[in-house]
Parts: structure tokens; sequence; C-alpha cells
């Protein structure tokens, strides 16, 4: 017979690791990630927080790795597209500037990539010295305006999205084909 410890241990190191590799996560994100396991995962939050592992804000219902963390809207928007493909992706990681997280589905790589009107210019230097080195892999790029659309220039884009901060409701749109 499997002890208690050894039951939720796979489920308790994804879930830290998860916390501690985005270092700031909505409950509401973490429930998507781990679909059909609520009772488990509260549980399992619960018990990270005693351990001091975890700290929960009542403010944001956000959890993060540290004691004194502060919400990250690119990442937390970003964590809203991972979870929409959360019966999907295979695999994620955060990801290194300027992609905000990568993951594995359906067998095709996708980076993350929060573009705020003020980093766009910036954004799409980085990536198309990036394209240089490197084959890039599908994009989804999340805009904060619909607008910002027409104005982005980003090879291998999959899609673009807009998210709702508040809700985590996301609108997809397919990108502008170059005539």
């Amino acid at each position: 017979m499997k002890t208690r410890d050894e039951i939720y241990a796979h489920e308790a190191a994804d879930l830290l690791r998860d916390i501690t590799m985005y270092h700031c996560m909505a409950y509401a994100q973490i429930l998507k990630l781990y679909p059909g396991k609520d009772e488990k995962i509260n549980l399992l939050l619960q018990h990270l927080m005693r351990q001091g592992r975890i700290f929960h804000s009542n403010e944001d219902d956000c959890f993060y790795d540290r004691a004194d963390g502060k919400p990250n809207q690119e990442m937390l928007s970003a964590l809203w597209v991972l979870a929409d493909f959360a019966d999907r992706a295979a695999y994620h990681l955060a990801g290194e500037f300027p992609q905000q997280l990568t993951f594995f589905a359906d067998g095709e790589m996708y980076d993350v990539i929060y573009i705020s009107i003020e980093k766009q210019p910036l954004i799409e230097y980085a990536l198309a010295q990036a394209d240089k080195e490197a084959s890039p892999g599908k994009r989804i790029v999340i805009v904060e305006s619909s607008k910002q659309i027409f104005n982005v220039r980003i090879c291998n884009t999959a899609a673009f999205c807009v998210v709702n901060p508040d809700t985590g409701k996301t609108t997809y749109f397919q990108p502008i084909k170059e005539a």
C-alpha cells in the first residue's frame, strides 16, 4: 500500500516546480493546469504554504515563490495562454527574454511572447536577431489590444491574442498574411 507522501509526491513536485519557475501563478491558472484534481491541488497548496515553500496573496489570489512576491502581468497573461493548451501541452518551461514561456503541444514547440506597446520595437529587434542564429519555433504573441496586431512584425507567428487580466479570457486572432 502506498503512503500519502508517495501518492502526492509527483503532483507536489510538479506544483512546486511550476510556482517557483514562473514566480507567480493565479489560483485559477493552477486549477486549469491540473484539471480534475481540485481537491488534491488544494491540499498540496496548503501543505506547501505550511512548509513556507510558497506564499499566497488574498489580494490577487496568486501564489508566489517569495513572501514579498509581486504579480507579473506579462507572465500571468502567458500562463493564461498555457492554460488554454493544458490538455495538449506535454511540457512547459519559463522562457528567456523575449519569450515568457515555451511549451510543447501536438508535436510542436510554441514560444509565448508578450508585446507591450512600449517594448514592441525592442522585442521585434531581439526576435529578428535571434532568428538569424536559429530557426524559430511557432510563436503565440500576446498584445495589449487587437489594434496592435497590424503593426507587429514577427516571423513564425501562429496566433496573436489579447488576454483579459481580470478574467483570464483569451481571444485569439489569426496572423495577417503578407502579400
